[in-house]
C-alpha cells in the first residue's frame, strides 16, 4: 500500500511531475524557462504550503499553488547560487538557503528572503540539517573549495560551533541529515 502523500519529481530534462496514490503522473509548469535540470525539491507544508525547486545553476523558483506559477525573482537573492535548500520540520513555512556567499533564510515558505546572521564566518553552505525534536539546533556544511566543516548551532543560529573540520575524505560535504538516536531515547524513558 502506498502512503498516502504527494510524491514530486524533478527531472534531468527539467520537467516536474507529482503523483498522488492509485493515481497517474501529473506534469505542471516547468519552474524554469528555458527547461534546466532540476538539482532539488523541497516542500513546505500547513498553511503556508510551498514548493521550492533549484536548478543546476543554482536558480531558485518557488510556487505556492502546486506548480500552476512561479516566481523566480528575488532581489535579497540576486547573483547567489543556490546550493541548498530545507525548510524547517517545526516550523512549517520556514526555509533555509545556503548558498556560495553564506545562509539565507525565509520565514514566510520562500515569498521573501533575507542574509541569515550577517556575522558568520562561513564559507559555501553546501548542505542543511534540521534535529526533529528541538527547533533551535540545526546544522551547516560548508566548503571553501579545498575542504569542508560541518557547524552546529543550538541556539536558533545565534552562534555555532565548528564539529567537524579539514578531515581528509571530507573535502567537500554535500548533503547533510540530522538521525536522534535511539539509544538516548530509550534511555529516557527507564
Amino acid at each position: 500500500s502506498e502512503p498516502p502523500g504527494r510524491l514530486w519529481c524533478g527531472t534531468v530534462s527539467g520537467d516536474l511531475c507529482y503523483r498522488d496514490p492509485g493515481s497517474k503522473w501529473i506534469r505542471v509548469e516547468p519552474p524554469f524557462r528555458p527547461m534546466i535540470k532540476i538539482e532539488a525539491l523541497e516542500a513546505t507544508y500547513g498553511a503556508r504550503a510551498a514548493l521550492l525547486a533549484v536548478s543546476y545553476r543554482g536558480n531558485l523558483a518557488v510556487s505556492h499553488d502546486y506548480g500552476q506559477t512561479w516566481i523566480t525573482r528575488f532581489p535579497e537573492l540576486t547573483d547567489e547560487i543556490i546550493r541548498t535548500i530545507h525548510h524547517h520540520p517545526l516550523h512549517p513555512g520556514y526555509v533555509l538557503a545556503g548558498t556560495q556567499t553564506g545562509l539565507f533564510c525565509s520565514p514566510d515558505s520562500g515569498r521573501s528572503w533575507t542574509r541569515f546572521m550577517n556575522r558568520m564566518d562561513t564559507n559555501a553552505i553546501t548542505a542543511i540539517a534540521f534535529d526533529t525534536q528541538d527547533p533551535l539546533t540545526f546544522f551547516i556544511a560548508d566548503s571553501d573549495g579545498f575542504s569542508g566543516r560541518v557547524l552546529m548551532t543550538t541556539n536558533g543560529g545565534f552562534n555555532f560551533e565548528v564539529i567537524l573540520e579539514g578531515e581528509d575524505y571530507f573535502s567537500q560535504i554535500h548533503t547533510l541529515i540530522y538521525q536522534e538516536s535511539t539509544q538516548s531515547r530509550s534511555e529516557e524513558r527507564r
